[in-house]
Protein backbone atom coordinates (compact mmCIF):
# COMPACT_ATOMS: atom_id res chain seq x y z
CA UNK A 1 0.00 0.00 0.00
CA UNK A 2 1.30 3.51 -0.89
CA UNK A 3 2.12 6.25 1.22
CA UNK A 4 -0.72 8.43 -0.26
CA UNK A 5 -3.49 4.95 0.29
CA UNK A 6 -1.96 4.71 3.89
CA UNK A 7 -2.66 8.76 3.87
CA UNK A 8 -6.53 8.00 2.66
CA UNK A 9 -6.79 5.13 4.96
CA UNK A 10 -5.47 6.73 8.08
CA UNK A 11 -7.86 9.82 7.64
CA UNK A 12 -10.88 7.18 6.77
CA UNK A 13 -10.59 4.74 9.70
CA UNK A 14 -8.27 6.88 12.55
CA UNK A 15 -10.47 7.10 15.84
CA UNK A 16 -8.76 10.09 17.35
CA UNK A 17 -7.76 13.03 15.61
CA UNK A 18 -5.24 14.28 13.72
CA UNK A 19 -3.40 17.60 13.99
CA UNK A 20 -1.56 19.35 11.47
CA UNK A 21 -0.04 22.45 11.51
CA UNK A 22 -3.38 24.53 10.15
CA UNK A 23 -5.41 23.08 13.00
CA UNK A 24 -6.18 25.46 15.95
CA UNK A 25 -4.61 23.21 18.66
CA UNK A 26 -1.05 22.54 16.45
CA UNK A 27 0.92 25.18 18.45
CA UNK A 28 -0.05 23.59 22.20
CA UNK A 29 -0.36 19.93 21.15
CA UNK A 30 3.36 20.41 19.65
CA UNK A 31 4.54 21.44 22.98
CA UNK A 32 5.84 19.59 26.04
CA UNK A 33 7.17 19.70 29.21
CA UNK A 34 11.00 20.51 28.38
CA UNK A 35 10.21 24.35 26.96
CA UNK A 36 13.95 24.14 25.75
CA UNK A 37 12.63 21.65 22.85
CA UNK A 38 11.16 23.59 20.21
CA UNK A 39 10.24 21.45 16.89
CA UNK A 40 7.02 21.24 14.13
CA UNK A 41 6.17 17.58 13.74
CA UNK A 42 4.25 17.00 10.31
CA UNK A 43 1.00 15.65 12.10
CA UNK A 44 0.14 14.56 15.68
CA UNK A 45 -2.13 11.72 15.79
CA UNK A 46 -3.91 12.01 18.92
CA UNK A 47 -4.55 8.07 19.42
CA UNK A 48 -7.91 6.70 20.93
CA UNK A 49 -7.06 2.98 20.52
CA UNK A 50 -3.90 0.40 19.16
CA UNK A 51 -5.92 0.25 16.17
CA UNK A 52 -5.01 4.29 16.05
CA UNK A 53 -1.48 3.49 17.21
CA UNK A 54 -0.79 0.78 14.29
CA UNK A 55 -2.38 2.88 11.79
CA UNK A 56 -0.47 5.75 12.42
CA UNK A 57 2.77 3.31 12.38
CA UNK A 58 1.92 2.09 9.16
CA UNK A 59 1.54 5.86 7.59
CA UNK A 60 4.59 6.76 9.61
CA UNK A 61 6.31 3.87 8.48
CA UNK A 62 5.55 4.11 4.83
CA UNK A 63 5.61 7.97 4.46
CA UNK A 64 9.56 7.89 5.45
CA UNK A 65 8.79 9.93 8.52
CA UNK A 66 10.47 10.06 12.10
CA UNK A 67 8.00 8.63 14.62
CA UNK A 68 7.96 10.19 18.19
CA UNK A 69 5.86 8.69 21.01
CA UNK A 70 4.21 11.11 23.64
CA UNK A 71 2.75 10.24 26.99
CA UNK A 72 3.10 12.51 29.67
CA UNK A 73 5.72 14.70 27.74
CA UNK A 74 8.32 14.56 29.97
CA UNK A 75 11.46 13.45 28.25
CA UNK A 76 14.45 15.59 29.43
CA UNK A 77 16.03 15.60 25.79
CA UNK A 78 12.84 16.15 23.40
CA UNK A 79 12.03 12.23 22.59
CA UNK A 80 8.06 13.19 22.88
CA UNK A 81 7.50 15.46 19.93
CA UNK A 82 9.93 15.14 16.52
CA UNK A 83 10.91 17.49 13.86
CA UNK A 84 8.60 17.03 10.54
CA UNK A 85 7.75 13.35 11.65
CA UNK A 86 4.36 11.67 13.34
CA UNK A 87 3.83 12.33 16.85
CA UNK A 88 1.59 9.29 18.18
CA UNK A 89 0.06 11.00 20.90
CA UNK A 90 -1.05 8.09 23.43
CA UNK A 91 -2.00 10.22 25.79
CA UNK A 92 -6.34 10.03 25.48
CA UNK A 93 -5.73 6.15 26.09
CA UNK A 94 -5.40 7.02 29.94
CA UNK A 95 -7.26 4.39 31.71
CA UNK A 96 -6.35 2.63 35.01
CA UNK A 97 -7.80 -0.18 36.11
CA UNK A 98 -7.88 -3.19 38.40
CA UNK A 99 -8.16 -6.86 37.32
CA UNK A 100 -10.86 -9.30 39.36
CA UNK A 101 -7.89 -10.57 41.41
CA UNK A 102 -7.68 -7.11 43.62
CA UNK A 103 -3.65 -6.40 42.45
CA UNK A 104 -3.34 -6.64 39.05
CA UNK A 105 -3.22 -3.38 37.21
CA UNK A 106 -3.96 -2.45 33.60
CA UNK A 107 -2.66 1.05 32.97
CA UNK A 108 -2.92 3.01 29.74
CA UNK A 109 -0.44 4.21 27.95
CA UNK A 110 -1.47 7.75 28.45
CA UNK A 111 -1.92 7.79 32.41
CA UNK A 112 0.04 9.94 34.33
CA UNK A 113 1.46 8.80 37.97
CA UNK A 114 -1.09 10.78 39.33
CA UNK A 115 -4.09 8.62 37.69
CA UNK A 116 -2.32 5.20 38.57
CA UNK A 117 -1.58 6.61 42.13
CA UNK A 118 -4.79 7.61 43.02
CA UNK A 119 -6.70 4.22 41.68
CA UNK A 120 -3.97 2.03 43.51
CA UNK A 121 -3.92 3.95 46.83
CA UNK A 122 -7.80 3.70 46.74
CA UNK A 123 -7.58 0.46 47.25
CA UNK A 124 -4.88 0.36 49.65
CA UNK A 125 -2.32 -0.61 47.62
CA UNK A 126 0.66 0.79 45.23
CA UNK A 127 2.89 0.34 42.06
CA UNK A 128 5.74 1.76 42.67
CA UNK A 129 7.03 4.79 40.11
CA UNK A 130 8.46 8.13 39.97
CA UNK A 131 8.36 11.27 42.37
CA UNK A 132 6.30 14.08 40.09
CA UNK A 133 2.52 13.25 39.63
CA UNK A 134 2.30 14.87 36.13
CA UNK A 135 4.73 12.06 34.69
CA UNK A 136 3.69 10.00 32.04
CA UNK A 137 3.52 6.70 33.46
CA UNK A 138 4.47 4.77 29.93
CA UNK A 139 8.47 6.40 29.64
CA UNK A 140 9.17 6.04 33.22
CA UNK A 141 8.25 2.38 33.28
CA UNK A 142 10.12 1.40 30.09
CA UNK A 143 13.26 3.08 31.06
CA UNK A 144 12.69 1.18 34.77
CA UNK A 145 11.49 3.81 36.78
CA UNK A 146 12.99 5.19 39.86
CA UNK A 147 11.12 7.09 42.64
CA UNK A 148 10.36 6.71 46.93
CA UNK A 149 9.95 3.71 47.14
CA UNK A 150 12.65 1.77 44.99
CA UNK A 151 14.15 0.67 47.88
CA UNK A 152 11.78 -1.01 49.70
CA UNK A 153 10.07 -1.96 46.47
CA UNK A 154 11.70 -1.74 43.64
CA UNK A 155 11.94 -0.42 39.88
CA UNK A 156 8.70 0.26 38.75
CA UNK A 157 9.56 -2.26 35.21
CA UNK A 158 9.92 -5.03 37.88
CA UNK A 159 6.29 -4.93 38.62
CA UNK A 160 5.29 -5.56 34.90
CA UNK A 161 3.72 -8.68 33.81
CA UNK A 162 2.68 -7.89 31.13
CA UNK A 163 2.11 -5.29 27.79
CA UNK A 164 0.44 -4.59 24.67
CA UNK A 165 2.62 -3.34 22.08
CA UNK A 166 2.25 -2.47 18.70
CA UNK A 167 5.35 -3.89 16.41
CA UNK A 168 7.38 -1.69 13.56
CA UNK A 169 4.84 -3.34 11.16
CA UNK A 170 1.91 -2.04 12.60
CA UNK A 171 1.11 -5.80 14.63
CA UNK A 172 -0.91 -5.83 17.70
CA UNK A 173 1.02 -8.36 19.96
CA UNK A 174 1.00 -9.29 23.87
CA UNK A 175 4.59 -9.67 25.27
CA UNK A 176 4.91 -11.47 28.75
CA UNK A 177 6.49 -14.26 30.60
CA UNK A 178 5.20 -16.79 28.06
CA UNK A 179 4.58 -14.83 24.51
CA UNK A 180 7.62 -13.21 22.99
CA UNK A 181 9.65 -13.60 26.18
CA UNK A 182 12.52 -11.82 24.89
CA UNK A 183 10.66 -8.60 24.22
CA UNK A 184 9.26 -8.86 27.40
CA UNK A 185 12.69 -8.90 28.72
CA UNK A 186 13.64 -5.82 26.82
CA UNK A 187 10.69 -3.77 27.58
CA UNK A 188 11.94 -3.68 31.37
CA UNK A 189 13.93 -1.05 31.55
CA UNK A 190 15.06 -0.90 27.37
CA UNK A 191 13.19 1.79 26.96
CA UNK A 192 10.98 2.87 23.58
CA UNK A 193 12.70 1.23 21.10
CA UNK A 194 10.75 -1.95 20.16
CA UNK A 195 7.52 -1.08 19.88
CA UNK A 196 4.82 1.55 20.78
CA UNK A 197 3.45 -0.35 24.22
CA UNK A 198 -0.48 0.86 24.57
CA UNK A 199 -1.63 -0.86 27.62
CA UNK A 200 0.93 -2.43 30.38
CA UNK A 201 -0.28 -5.18 33.03
CA UNK A 202 1.58 -4.65 36.70
CA UNK A 203 1.08 -6.27 40.05
CA UNK A 204 0.71 -3.75 42.79
CA UNK A 205 1.68 -3.85 46.07
CA UNK A 206 0.44 -3.63 49.84
CA UNK A 207 0.44 0.53 50.77
CA UNK A 208 1.89 0.87 54.27
CA UNK A 209 2.11 4.31 56.19
CA UNK A 210 4.48 6.69 55.20
CA UNK A 211 6.46 9.26 57.20
CA UNK A 212 7.89 12.09 55.08
CA UNK A 213 9.86 15.30 55.87
CA UNK A 214 13.74 16.86 55.69
CA UNK A 215 16.06 16.85 58.59
CA UNK A 216 18.12 20.84 58.34
CA UNK A 217 21.83 21.47 59.06
CA UNK A 218 23.79 24.29 59.32
CA UNK A 219 25.39 24.33 55.56
CA UNK A 220 28.74 24.06 57.24
CA UNK A 221 28.26 21.00 58.18
CA UNK A 222 27.04 19.12 54.80
CA UNK A 223 29.86 17.03 54.11
CA UNK A 224 29.98 15.70 58.48
CA UNK A 225 26.36 15.06 57.97
CA UNK A 226 26.22 13.81 54.35
CA UNK A 227 28.80 11.38 55.17
CA UNK A 228 26.97 10.24 58.61
CA UNK A 229 23.62 9.74 56.96
CA UNK A 230 25.36 7.83 54.06
CA UNK A 231 26.78 5.57 56.09
CA UNK A 232 23.31 4.67 58.33
CA UNK A 233 21.42 4.46 55.48
CA UNK A 234 24.02 1.76 53.87
CA UNK A 235 23.34 -0.29 57.04
CA UNK A 236 19.58 0.54 57.42
CA UNK A 237 16.34 -0.62 56.81
CA UNK A 238 14.97 -0.78 53.14
CA UNK A 239 11.74 0.99 54.39
CA UNK A 240 14.17 3.88 54.70
CA UNK A 241 14.85 6.17 51.98
CA UNK A 242 16.91 9.54 52.00
CA UNK A 243 18.26 12.18 49.35
CA UNK A 244 20.82 14.30 50.19
CA UNK A 245 20.13 17.94 49.66
CA UNK A 246 22.44 20.56 49.45
CA UNK A 247 19.80 23.19 47.97
CA UNK A 248 16.82 22.83 49.20
CA UNK A 249 13.46 23.74 47.70
CA UNK A 250 10.97 23.32 51.00
CA UNK A 251 7.23 23.41 50.12
CA UNK A 252 5.25 25.59 52.67
CA UNK A 253 8.48 26.17 54.64
CA UNK A 254 8.64 30.12 54.53
CA UNK A 255 11.76 31.75 55.40
CA UNK A 256 14.33 28.89 55.01
CA UNK A 257 17.15 29.97 53.39
CA UNK A 258 18.22 27.68 51.17
CA UNK A 259 22.21 28.95 51.08
CA UNK A 260 22.36 28.34 54.92
CA UNK A 261 20.76 24.57 54.88
CA UNK A 262 21.40 21.19 53.61
CA UNK A 263 18.86 18.91 54.07
CA UNK A 264 18.48 15.23 53.99
CA UNK A 265 14.86 14.46 52.35
CA UNK A 266 13.38 11.31 54.53
CA UNK A 267 11.19 8.76 53.21
CA UNK A 268 10.25 6.02 55.57
CA UNK A 269 7.64 3.48 55.83
CA UNK A 270 6.04 3.39 59.42
CA UNK A 271 5.49 5.61 61.94
CA UNK A 272 8.05 8.98 62.86
CA UNK A 273 8.94 7.07 66.32
CA UNK A 274 9.59 3.43 64.93
CA UNK A 275 12.77 2.83 66.03
CA UNK A 276 15.43 2.93 63.01
CA UNK A 277 14.00 6.57 61.65
CA UNK A 278 14.01 7.65 65.86
CA UNK A 279 17.75 7.12 65.55
CA UNK A 280 18.48 8.62 62.38
CA UNK A 281 16.24 11.87 63.54
CA UNK A 282 18.50 12.41 66.67
CA UNK A 283 21.57 12.21 64.54
CA UNK A 284 23.66 15.77 63.83
CA UNK A 285 20.91 17.39 66.18
CA UNK A 286 19.07 18.97 63.19
CA UNK A 287 17.83 22.25 63.55
CA UNK A 288 14.67 21.95 61.74
CA UNK A 289 12.92 18.52 61.48
CA UNK A 290 9.77 18.56 59.57
CA UNK A 291 9.13 14.49 59.44
CA UNK A 292 5.13 13.38 59.96
CA UNK A 293 2.92 10.72 59.05
CA UNK A 294 2.27 11.79 55.12
CA UNK A 295 -0.93 10.63 52.80
CA UNK A 296 1.46 8.47 49.54
CA UNK A 297 -0.53 10.93 47.16
CA UNK A 298 0.84 14.25 49.20
CA UNK A 299 4.25 12.99 49.19
CA UNK A 300 3.94 12.42 45.43
CA UNK A 301 2.32 15.58 44.16
CA UNK A 302 4.85 17.73 46.72
CA UNK A 303 6.60 18.95 43.88
CA UNK A 304 4.53 19.41 41.03
CA UNK A 305 4.74 22.93 41.41
CA UNK A 306 8.06 23.26 41.18
CA UNK A 307 8.57 21.11 38.10
CA UNK A 308 7.59 23.72 35.60
CA UNK A 309 6.36 23.28 32.38
CA UNK A 310 7.52 25.69 29.81
CA UNK A 311 10.68 26.73 30.88
CA UNK A 312 13.50 25.08 29.33
CA UNK A 313 15.48 22.00 31.69
CA UNK A 314 18.64 20.74 31.89
CA UNK A 315 20.00 17.82 33.19
CA UNK A 316 23.20 14.57 34.40
CA UNK A 317 22.96 11.92 36.07
CA UNK A 318 24.56 8.69 36.94
CA UNK A 319 24.74 6.01 39.13
CA UNK A 320 27.38 4.70 41.97
CA UNK A 321 28.13 1.90 44.28
CA UNK A 322 30.40 3.72 47.20
CA UNK A 323 29.19 7.19 47.89
CA UNK A 324 32.91 8.71 48.74
CA UNK A 325 33.40 11.83 50.43
CA UNK A 326 34.71 13.23 47.15
CA UNK A 327 31.78 12.50 46.06
CA UNK A 328 29.73 14.27 48.09
CA UNK A 329 32.02 17.23 48.02
CA UNK A 330 31.58 17.69 44.53
CA UNK A 331 28.18 17.78 44.67
CA UNK A 332 27.78 20.45 47.26
CA UNK A 333 30.35 22.44 45.30
CA UNK A 334 27.83 22.02 42.26
CA UNK A 335 25.39 22.93 44.38
CA UNK A 336 27.17 26.10 45.52
CA UNK A 337 28.13 26.93 42.05
CA UNK A 338 24.86 26.70 40.81
CA UNK A 339 23.58 28.79 43.20
CA UNK A 340 25.51 31.94 41.88
CA UNK A 341 24.00 31.60 38.34
CA UNK A 342 20.50 30.55 38.83
CA UNK A 343 17.72 32.17 37.35
CA UNK A 344 15.21 33.85 39.79
CA UNK A 345 12.31 32.81 37.94
CA UNK A 346 13.09 29.29 38.34
CA UNK A 347 11.22 27.82 41.26
CA UNK A 348 13.92 24.62 41.83
CA UNK A 349 16.26 23.13 40.79
CA UNK A 350 17.85 19.78 42.28
CA UNK A 351 21.41 18.56 43.26
CA UNK A 352 20.66 15.73 44.79
CA UNK A 353 21.73 12.13 45.84
CA UNK A 354 19.73 9.26 46.47
CA UNK A 355 19.68 5.99 47.93
CA UNK A 356 19.05 3.00 46.05
CA UNK A 357 19.81 -0.87 46.64
CA UNK A 358 17.62 -2.84 48.58
CA UNK A 359 14.49 -4.45 46.53
CA UNK A 360 16.36 -2.44 43.53
CA UNK A 361 19.20 -4.60 43.98
CA UNK A 362 17.37 -8.38 44.77
CA UNK A 363 16.71 -8.99 41.04
CA UNK A 364 19.69 -10.16 39.40
CA UNK A 365 20.93 -8.00 36.39
CA UNK A 366 20.64 -9.90 34.20
CA UNK A 367 16.86 -10.50 34.59
CA UNK A 368 15.73 -7.47 32.86
CA UNK A 369 16.84 -5.05 30.58
CA UNK A 370 17.49 -2.47 32.86
CA UNK A 371 20.99 -1.73 34.51
CA UNK A 372 21.87 -0.95 37.74
CA UNK A 373 21.11 -3.14 40.33
CA UNK A 374 24.09 -2.57 42.34
CA UNK A 375 23.64 0.85 42.76
CA UNK A 376 23.94 1.85 46.11
CA UNK A 377 23.35 5.72 44.91
CA UNK A 378 22.18 7.94 42.29
CA UNK A 379 23.20 11.58 41.56
CA UNK A 380 21.17 13.82 39.76
CA UNK A 381 21.65 17.67 38.55
CA UNK A 382 18.48 19.36 37.02
CA UNK A 383 18.44 22.61 36.04
CA UNK A 384 16.07 25.22 34.69
CA UNK A 385 16.01 28.39 32.95
CA UNK A 386 13.90 31.08 31.18
CA UNK A 387 15.68 32.90 28.41
CA UNK A 388 18.86 32.19 25.78
CA UNK A 389 20.81 33.81 28.06
CA UNK A 390 19.69 31.71 31.27
CA UNK A 391 20.31 28.87 29.06
CA UNK A 392 23.98 29.57 28.08
CA UNK A 393 25.43 30.41 31.91
CA UNK A 394 22.72 27.85 33.52
CA UNK A 395 23.99 24.76 31.02
CA UNK A 396 27.26 25.93 29.96
CA UNK A 397 28.17 25.98 34.59
CA UNK A 398 26.51 22.24 35.16
CA UNK A 399 28.46 20.96 32.55
CA UNK A 400 31.49 21.63 34.58
CA UNK A 401 29.94 20.93 37.24
CA UNK A 402 28.75 17.41 36.22
CA UNK A 403 32.81 17.20 35.12
CA UNK A 404 33.93 17.18 38.66
CA UNK A 405 31.30 14.87 39.93
CA UNK A 406 31.55 12.19 37.44
CA UNK A 407 34.77 11.21 38.36
CA UNK A 408 33.64 10.30 41.39
CA UNK A 409 31.08 7.97 40.35
CA UNK A 410 32.16 4.05 40.05
CA UNK A 411 29.50 2.78 37.61
CA UNK A 412 29.29 3.38 33.84
CA UNK A 413 25.72 2.47 33.42
CA UNK A 414 23.08 4.98 34.33
CA UNK A 415 19.24 5.67 34.54
CA UNK A 416 18.06 5.71 30.91
CA UNK A 417 15.24 8.07 31.98
CA UNK A 418 17.72 10.74 32.50
CA UNK A 419 20.08 10.12 30.02
CA UNK A 420 21.49 13.66 27.74
CA UNK A 421 23.35 15.09 25.30
CA UNK A 422 26.32 12.64 24.83
CA UNK A 423 25.12 10.00 27.33
CA UNK A 424 22.52 9.12 24.74
CA UNK A 425 25.65 8.43 22.36
CA UNK A 426 27.25 5.83 24.78
CA UNK A 427 24.59 3.14 25.27
CA UNK A 428 26.54 0.21 25.18
CA UNK A 429 28.42 2.31 28.35
CA UNK A 430 25.02 2.66 29.65
CA UNK A 431 23.70 -1.19 29.02
CA UNK A 432 27.26 -2.61 29.62
CA UNK A 433 28.43 -5.10 26.28
CA UNK A 434 26.87 -8.24 27.36
CA UNK A 435 23.40 -6.79 27.93
CA UNK A 436 23.32 -4.26 25.24
CA UNK A 437 24.49 -7.27 22.54
CA UNK A 438 20.95 -9.10 23.40
CA UNK A 439 18.88 -5.55 23.53
CA UNK A 440 20.40 -4.88 19.62
CA UNK A 441 19.41 -8.76 18.84
CA UNK A 442 15.79 -8.31 19.96
CA UNK A 443 15.81 -4.69 18.29
CA UNK A 444 16.55 -6.38 15.18
CA UNK A 445 14.11 -8.98 15.48
CA UNK A 446 11.32 -6.42 16.12
CA UNK A 447 12.39 -3.27 14.41
CA UNK A 448 15.08 -3.98 12.13
CA UNK A 449 14.92 -0.83 10.03
CA UNK A 450 15.05 1.24 13.58
CA UNK A 451 11.73 2.81 12.70
CA UNK A 452 11.84 3.58 16.63
CA UNK A 453 14.74 5.62 17.10
CA UNK A 454 13.51 8.86 18.38
CA UNK A 455 14.62 7.46 22.17
CA UNK A 456 18.00 6.73 23.45
CA UNK A 457 18.55 4.55 20.65
CA UNK A 458 19.56 0.92 21.04
CA UNK A 459 20.80 0.02 16.71
CA UNK A 460 19.61 -3.03 15.08
CA UNK A 461 22.57 -5.13 14.07
CA UNK A 462 23.78 -4.50 10.75
CA UNK A 463 22.49 -6.49 8.10
CA UNK A 464 23.97 -7.92 4.52
CA UNK A 465 23.46 -5.73 1.28
CA UNK A 466 20.18 -6.67 -0.27
CA UNK A 467 19.50 -8.54 3.18
CA UNK A 468 15.47 -7.48 4.81
CA UNK A 469 15.92 -4.48 7.21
Amino acid sequence: MSAGQLARRLIDDFEGDLVGPDHPGYERLRRIWNGDIDRRPALIAMCRSAGDVALAVRYAREAGLMIAVRSGGHSYPGHSVCEGGVVIDVSSMNHVDFAEDGTTVRVGAGALLGAVDTATVARGRVVPAGIVSHTGFAGLALGGGMGYLTRSHGMTCDHLTGFTVVTADGAIIRADADNHPDLFWALRGGGGNFGVVTEFECDSSPMPPVSVGHLLYPADRALEIFEGVRDFVDAGPRALSVRLVAGLTMPGQDGVDERNVVGVRVIYQGQPDGAALSELRRFGDPVLDTIEVSSYLQLQREFDEFSQRGIGWYMKSGHTRKLTRDGLAAMIEATHSHQRVASDRVLRSVHSIASLGGAASDVPEMATAYSGRDAGWHFAVEVGFTTEAERKRIVGNTRQAWANIEPNLDMATSYVNMLFEEQLASMEKVYGAEKFAMLRRIKTAYDPANVFRHNANIPPLETAPGESR
